[in-house]
């Protein structure tokens, strides 16, 4: 794992990027949630039946000085603290104190959308990646797949998961040897994702932070007293973030006992209340566009540089994790449509929660990491010198054939109607696109140029997906794709 930067020349270039994520998130939030914002639907339902109400009125109880203990205008009234959704001992929840309920919400929204970007730029640069590779790992996770519903419709569930990355900074540092810094800023997001009020989601992200720790540990293998420090650290700044956000969840707990929804494992009806295990799936779904075609689409390009990521030689423990993860969370969101979806259930307390295809949000932050990894591995490759760092180290042709590999791939893919619902000329131009930018670096590039010459497997390979790009070949076309000569068989 590399070093970060902390030369003032590298702070004031991060300064200036977090400035202009933070201006193109906010035009987003403008022009997708703001503005279209004005038509309800279904989908924000929960926002005027449960949220706005709740906010408002327990604010104007909380300036009166009555905490909001019961609510008396749910069913025959219910315990409104216990409740947990409406975070009551949220921090950021101040806002509702200050400003007018609509205005406090929009306010709340931008602020966490741009906090999330911000941190998820600076999770990728303490990682070691270049400022192109951040950007694009905050552009990846904030702005496409379930972050803008969530920012739109489900406020709780999308404060819980915004302090992910910054949770992820803190598990970098500690995989290194941090000490006491780390620990508390672990701490503090795990605090703050569990007082937010949506269980489900903060357990997803310890998940995520656990499974990242020990991927980064087994990389940098510091020994058996070094580990276990770590390993000590890590769970020190879990303990004191529960024990945080205790306010919030000891009434939960309490209510836990003496309502419908105990901390027993709930049934698949339970678990998929609305339209079952596949109906009730949206991820299902979502499946028929995931290379190109809707916003929750991963995207050809995406999907392109991720293939390159494990060629970051002195970055591959986090490539690593973050396909795994990726690959893993998918499967567990996809419920018990896959034979894995035991495994989910068997884990420690995720059986106690409805629609498990919420881990997607899981699933869309490992794979920002994975793309962005593939584009500072790619950059590097290239010999760029813009949003690269120059001590890293890899094998100069493999990340850009993965990557053209990958391009070729996810295209023929979508060309043959297989992920994506959105046409073939978009991918058809991208892959072209693609192809002639490669070849044309290889005009200048000797070196690349006789990598790609010593290996025929490379030729043959790319030779075979443009044979089966093309509509309609015959048996023989193909089986005489899959033999091409390389230039040393033709030497010989």
């Amino acid at each position: 794992m590399l070093e970060p930067d902390h030369s003032w020349r590298s702070r004031r270039t991060t300064f200036g990027v977090l400035s202009a994520v933070a201006v193109l998130v906010s035009f987003f939030w403008v022009t997708r949630l703001l503005l279209p914002g004005t038509h309800r639907g279904f989908s924000s339902i929960d926002d005027y039946l449960l949220y706005l109400p709740a906010y408002e009125v327990a604010a104007g109880w909380i300036k009166r000085g009555v905490l909001p203990l019961w609510n008396p205008y749910a069913l025959c009234g219910i315990p409104w603290v216990a409740g947990l959704q409406e975070g009551f001992f949220y921090p950021p929840h101040v806002l509702y104190l200050l400003l007018p309920t609509p205005t406090a919400f929009a306010a709340s929204t931008l602020l966490h959308l741009v906090f999330l970007a911000v941190s998820t730029v600076l999770f990728a640069r303490r990682a070691g990646l270049g400022v192109a590779a951040a950007v694009l790992a905050a552009g990846l996770f904030v702005l496409r797949g379930t972050i803008p519903d969530f920012a739109a419709a489900e406020p709780s569930q999308f404060e819980a998961l915004t302090w992910l990355p910054l949770g992820s900074v803190a598990v970098l540092d500690l995989a290194r040897g941090g000490g006491r810094r780390s620990v508390a800023l672990l701490a503090l997001a795990a605090a703050f994702s569990f007082l937010a009020g949506y269980p489900q989601i903060s357990v997803y992200v310890i998940y995520t932070w656990t499974t990242l720790f020990i991927a980064l540990l087994l990389g940098a293998r510091p020994g058996l007293r070094g580990g276990a420090a770590a390993a000590g650290c890590f769970a020190a700044a879990l303990a004191l973030g529960a024990l945080g956000g205790g306010v919030q969840l000891l009434p939960g707990m309490e209510l836990l006992h003496l309502g419908t929804r105990t901390s027993e494992p709930l049934s698949f009806d339970t678990m998929f209340p609305v339209g079952g295990p596949i109906l009730g799936n949206p991820v299902r779904a979502s499946l028929d566009d995931a290379i190109s075609g809707s916003r929750f689409s991963f995207g050809v390009v995406g999907l392109a540089l991720a293939v390159a990521a494990p060629f970051a030689a002195r970055r591959r423990p986090l490539a690593l994790w973050a396909l795994g993860w990726c690959a893993l969370t998918l499967v567990f969101a996809l419920g018990p449509l896959t034979p894995l979806f035991p495994v989910y259930l068997a884990l420690p307390t995720l059986a106690w929660f409805r629609a498990p295809n919420r881990i997607v949000c899981l699933t869309e932050f490992a794979f920002a990491t994975a793309a962005a990894v593939g584009l500072d591995a790619v950059m590097t490759a290239l010999g760029s010198r813009v949003g690269t760092t120059p001590a890293a180290r890899i094998r100069v042709p493999w990340a850009l054939l993965a990557a053209l590999l990958g391009l070729v791939a996810t295209s023929a893919l979508v060309l043959a109607g297989v992920g994506s619902s959105s046409g073939i000329w978009p991918a058809a131009l991208l892959a072209a696109g693609g192809t002639l930018a490669q070849l044309r670096y290889l005009e200048h590039d000797r070196t690349l140029a006789r990598a790609l010459r010593d290996h025929g497997f490379a030729k043959r390979t790319i030779g075979t997906f443009t044979v089966w790009c093309r509509p309609g070949p015959s048996a023989a076309l193909r089986s005489s794709a899959c033999s091409l000569p390389s230039p040393s068989e033709k030497s010989s």
